[in-house]
Formats: structure tokens, C-alpha cells, sequence
């Protein structure tokens, strides 16, 4: 349902019971996925953060994340052991545009292909660690990510985040180059790249 100018209401509905539990209000432009089957996550452009209990319908924790950049496109959170992991896709800035700016092609690994979601798709963004139970971000400063892609298939019990992709130049003989990242889920840390 529609909430105050610029803001949407996100209501919780169980269809057994018939009953409906409004969540709040949120800023219209902010993005929100399924966080683990137990978990709904919204994030605001604002940066605030809020995690649904799907089971009970109520808000389980909330935090406002550190340094949210600006032009937030798209989210995805992945639980690991007591954290989530909260990746957050934005605009380039011209900047991490001229980065890239010899490749003509930015693309996932075959096995990496997006499906019907934005994952696995070449993103720019940033990525927080933050508490299941408190929401605390649990990292200093958030990751930032430029035109990586987030591999969708990755063992959730390894403890680091695997980014890769194909970087192809045309200007230099159509040549294509592999391109790895490896974050520490504990610390938000590059221990590869």
C-alpha cells in the first residue's frame, strides 16, 4: 500500500491465519530481498537496514550502515553463521568508469550466468558484515566492489566471498583476461585479488 509522499508501507501477511502486520514505512526508492528463509531485508538510500522476521513478522534487527554511497540500485543479502552479508549495487562514479576503461566487455563466468535475479551480474557497489541478532555492522568500513561479479554458486560455509570475471579488450587483439576477488567474510578484507 501506498504510505506518506516518497514512502511505501511493507505490511506482513500470513494467509492461515488471516492476519496482516504493517512493518513500517519505507523511502520508495529503497531495495529489499529475502535474506535466508527465515529473513526479509530492506535497505533505504539512507543506508538504514532493516531485517523481518518472515515467521513472525516483525522487525528482527536494524542498523544504519556506514559510508552508503550514493545511487542505490540493487541488493542482495547472504546469511553466513551469525552475520549477513549485505551487498548493495550502485552507480559507477566516472572515476571506477575510466578504471575500466580499456575493456570493452565485463561479463560472469559461464557457470556464474545471472538467472532471473540480478546475481551474478557484473555490479559496482559496496558489501557491510553486520549482526543476525543486533544488526551492528561488524566491519570498520564497508568493501567496495567495481564491476565484479558476485559468483552465485559459492559454498556458504567457506569463510570468504568470491567475486569473479571476464575482462575482454578489443583494442588489444580481442584478448580476455580472468579477474578473481576474495573477501574475508570475518573481516571484509581482500586476501585475494
Amino acid at each position: 500500500p501506498a504510505g506518506a509522499a516518497g514512502r511505501v508501507t511493507l505490511e506482513w501477511f500470513d494467509p492461515a491465519r488471516d492476519e496482516r502486520v504493517q512493518i513500517g514505512d519505507f523511502h520508495a526508492d529503497a531495495r529489499a530481498t529475502q535474506a535466508g528463509p527465515d529473513l526479509f531485508a530492506v535497505l533505504e538510500p539512507d543506508g538504514t537496514l532493516t531485517a523481518v522476521d518472515l515467521e513472525r513478522g516483525t522487525v528482527r534487527c536494524g542498523t544504519k550502515l556506514p559510508r552508503m554511497p550514493a545511487g542505490l540500485e540493487h541488493l542482495q543479502v547472504i546469511p553466513w553463521q551469525d552475520r549477513l552479508r549485505v551487498v548493495a549495487g550502485r552507480r559507477e562514479t566516472p572515476q571506477e568508469q575510466k578504471q575500466l576503461e580499456g575493456h570493452d566487455v565485463v561479463s560472469p563466468l559461464p557457470q556464474m550466468m545471472p538467472g532471473d535475479d540480478a546475481t551474478g551480474q557484473a555490479f559496482t557497489g559496496s558489501v557491510w558484515a553486520v549482526s543476525r541478532v543486533g544488526g551492528e555492522p561488524l566491519w570498520p568500513v564497508p568493501a567496495t566492489i567495481v564491476r565484479h561479479c558476485l559468483h552465485r554458486h559459492q559454498p556458504a560455509e567457506l569463510p570468504g566471498l568470491f567475486f569473479a570475471r571476464h575482462l575482454q579488450s578489443r583494442r588489444d587483439g580481442d584478448r580476455t583476461r580472468l579477474s578473481v576477488l576474495v573477501l574475508d567474510k570475518r573481516t571484509g578484507h581482500a586476501v585475494h585479488v
